[in-house]
């Protein structure tokens, strides 16, 4: 964003004292693993990167807000450990 910087002020989460832990899922096509990589990057070093599968966890999807449906509860410790 050209912004930034300028009329936005430059984010310096990279300097944060606490990690930040960013999750991807094999099957989310609106926001691939590639993409939450690149986010993972602008936390820096103290960023950690997960990624779940469906079958990992025995259900059939995931999706891009699907961690979130009671389908799928069996992701939900994963996501506080």
């Amino acid at each position: 964003m050209p912004e930034i910087g300028d009329t936005l002020p430059q984010a310096k989460w990279q300097d944060a004292d606490v990690p930040v832990d960013l999750f991807a899922f094999t099957d989310d096509e609106m926001v691939p693993e590639a993409a939450v990589w690149r986010l993972a990057d602008l936390y820096g070093p103290k960023s950690r990167r997960h990624l779940l599968s469906p079958e990992e966890f025995g259900v059939p999807e995931i999706g891009h807000i699907g961690v979130f449906a009671r389908r799928n509860a069996a992701l939900w410790p994963r996501l506080i450990a």
